[in-house]
């Protein structure tokens, strides 16, 4: 029967203990590594949303403290009849945002008046400024993508006539808008039927 020198036990179990440790060790670090890749993935394709959050918040913040009435802001009469409502003297402070023939405005300050809301609002460069910038990132990001765009066209090409013609399903597009005095009512859905202009090919 051999007995084993306990000093080469110690050794086996030594060396043992090393080799399953490196083992482990390579394994976590690919593991870091690739989530750090798939972090920095996840960034560059949807990371502006998590700016564009941060950052509109920061611009509400310091327009919820802004109520000074400056001479470049702008007076806005909106014809509405409320019912019920009565005449108000004097201005109220306002915390909203409206555009204006593509421009984005905040209101300052608000009053309903001889059957009409009455807006005192400024100029919100900070959001123009900010959206800006994210149609510019989202721009630079389908550039990278153009190398498909041959193919695509080529798609849209053999698709053009066998496919019935495509229609917009935009709301206003969908439906018919009937202003009322307040709400806007919505009348049938329009037809939206397709044909196909073409025949299918011969076999």
């Amino acid at each position: 029967m051999n007995v084993l020198d306990p000093a080469l036990l110690k050794f086996s179990s030594l060396k043992h203990f090393l080799l399953s440790f490196e083992l482990d060790s390579g394994h976590t670090v690919k593991r870091l590594i690739a989530l750090g890749f798939l972090t920095l993935f996840l960034l560059y394709h949807i990371g502006y949303l998590g700016y564009y959050w941060y950052s509109m918040k920061q611009i509400n913040e310091e327009w919820l403290v802004r109520v000074d009435v400056t001479p470049d802001m702008k007076h806005i009469s909106i014809p509405i009849t409320l019912p019920y409502w009565s005449d108000q003297s004097e201005y109220r402070p306002s915390h909203g945002s409206i555009t204006i023939n593509g421009k984005q405005y905040r209101t300052v300050l608000e009053k309903y008046s001889q059957d009409a809301i009455h807006l005192i609002v400024a100029e919100d460069y900070a959001v123009q400024e900010l959206n800006q910038s994210i149609s510019d990132w989202i721009k630079m990001m389908n550039t990278s993508d153009s190398e498909h765009s041959g193919k695509v066209n080529l798609l849209k090409s053999i698709a053009k006539d066998y496919l019935a013609d495509t229609h917009d399903l935009l709301p206003e597009k969908l439906f018919k808008l009937t202003e009322t005095s307040f709400f806007s009512t919505s009348d049938m859905l329009t037809e939206c039927y397709s044909t196909i202009t073409t025949p299918p090919p011969q076999v």
